[in-house]
């Protein structure tokens, strides 16, 4: 069985490389979201094994999109990781808390 990763990245280009980088291993079924407004209720939808979250986006940062996939009773205990090369101090405590 595929397990199901969520990539969330306003960076079309990248989320379209992960994608294709994941899924030709075979191993991984992957659901991009361009846009970090919807991506809690996205993850609400499709329930993926893994959130790959991008740190710095418009709208909602990756630590906010963290943040309420945990204060969902239904989403909390789906692991979140950061694709973001740098990644700020204030973020990278709100994604592993």
């Amino acid at each position: 069985m595929k397990r199901r990763v969520m990539v969330v990245d306003d960076d079309m280009n990248l989320t379209r490389l992960l994608k294709h980088s994941l899924e030709k291993k075979g191993h991984y079924e992957v659901i991009v979201e361009n846009m970090s407004t919807r991506a809690a209720q996205k993850v609400l939808e499709i329930m993926p094994d893994l959130v790959v979250l991008d740190i710095v986006m418009p709208g909602k940062d990756g630590g906010d999109v963290a943040q309420a996939i945990r204060d969902n009773q239904r989403t909390k205990d789906i692991p979140s990781s950061s694709s973001h090369p740098w990644c700020p101090r204030r973020s990278a405590r709100r994604l592993e808390a």
